[in-house]
């Protein structure tokens, strides 16, 4: 059985028009899957155009994102289809739809290209597999995508397309991973090719946490079950003391927390992070699963970056070196840009999980370009283990 989260393996496709990818169309159920079941106009993606942390449910009606804008932060996203594509991508070849959607994002307007297939016969968004401000191509080349654009770097203030990227996305079983340079669909872990779509963001949720003085931080944490979110961050030390954090679900669900905790003792020492206990079970039909890993790693290992955009994962590797005397980090590395506005805002920084092979969320964090040794991804903690303070 392919691995799909911590849920079993249908939970959360039974109702159409809840889960995101659920066509309009009754012949979507037919025995063999046709591209044109996929009703895109009326249809739910996973996110807009990569604003949305984590990536929300974003229902279209006639082309048109019904109910109220997305939002991260003060800053609402509203998105539209303007364009789609039958495309042709990996080895056996299979037929893929990408569909461009058009967001207003306060004065901007931003694309994201979604890749839609099918789960069985089920039609689902595998993915952003593009996103920008400004112009973007994409093209199919050898059975991949090949995407080119430029982006605003997080080092200007997001003024202006300073930054440049070009990628492939080549689909891995039915992964789709984002390559650069000269990576090769056999530099993907060889576990990618069993997970079934959407895997690569199973759990993913952002915290929200709030300071009596109305300071407001985000941090990107997993889920472990209907009740429980954990995060490395610390939200239980520092000057604000302990930040009590709401939790967002890609459906949009948003739940205040019954308890916040954390593992941070007075000495800094020991495991890092936090455990938000729901005051509400969530909706959200899929669960992370999660290891510790002992540090510093014994050999560098390789795995994906998943962020809270939606954008597909990529390859990045996490190093065997700590990082600063007695850290309980790691420098992790990829070629994906680590200064790209539109994905690391509205974080402090590059925000990402790592997931191995199996699809374990291993490491949490900033990552950094080749040779850059300076980010660092921490362990999520163990939440067998007692924590030191709370609220």
């Amino acid at each position: 059985m392919r691995w799909r989260g911590w849920r079993a393996a249908t939970a959360g496709l039974a109702v159409c028009g809840l889960v995101a990818g659920c066509s309009a169309s009754p012949a979507a159920t037919a025995a063999t899957p046709r591209l044109s079941d996929i009703a895109y106009r009326n249809f739910v993606y996973r996110g807009g155009c990569g604003w949305d942390k984590p990536s929300l449910d974003t229902p279209m009606v006639w082309g048109v994102q019904s109910g109220p804008a997305t939002r991260t932060g003060t800053v609402p996203s509203h998105a539209e289809v303007v364009d789609s594509r039958r495309v042709r991508l990996g080895a056996p070849a299979r037929d893929y739809l990408v569909v461009r959607l058009q967001c207003s994002i306060g004065d901007a307007t931003v694309t994201g290209w979604h890749l839609l297939g099918f789960d069985g016969t089920q039609p689902v968004d595998l993915g952003i597999v593009a996103a920008a401000y400004g112009p973007l191509d994409l093209r199919v080349a050898d059975g991949q995508l090949v995407v080119e654009h430029g982006y605003r770097s997080t080092a200007d203030r997001g003024l202006s397309d300073t930054g440049h990227t070009d990628y492939r996305v080549a689909m891995v079983g039915d992964t789709p991973v984002r390559l650069y340079g000269d990576e090769q669909p056999s530099d993907v872990p060889r576990g990618v090719a069993d997970w079934a779509p959407n895997a690569w963001r199973a759990g993913l949720v952002t915290l929200v946490a709030s300071t009596p003085s109305g300071a407001v931080s985000w941090h990107l944490g997993v889920q472990l079950d209907e009740t429980t979110a954990i995060t490395a961050d610390d939200l239980t030390v520092g000057d604000a003391g302990c930040t009590p954090a709401v939790t967002w679900t890609h459906a949009g669900q948003r739940i205040d927390p019954a308890r916040t905790q954390g593992w941070v003792g007075a000495d800094g020492t020991g495991q890092r992070g936090s455990v938000v206990t729901l005051s509400l079970p969530t909706d959200a039909p899929d669960m992370a699963r999660t290891t510790r890993p002992h540090l510093p790693l014994a050999r560098p290992l390789s795995g994906l970056l998943v962020t809270g955009s939606g954008l597909v994962p990529a390859l990045a590797t996490a190093g065997i070196a700590s990082l600063g005397p007695g850290a309980p980090a790691v420098s992790v590395t990829s070629r994906a840009p680590a200064d790209d506005r539109l994905e690391t805002e509205p974080f402090a920084g590059p925000t990402a999980v790592f997931r191995d092979g199996q699809g374990t969320v291993v490491l949490s964090g900033a990552w950094g370009a080749p040779g850059d040794v300076t980010a660092g991804m921490r362990p999520l903690p163990d939440p067998g283990v007692m924590p030191v303070a709370g609220c």
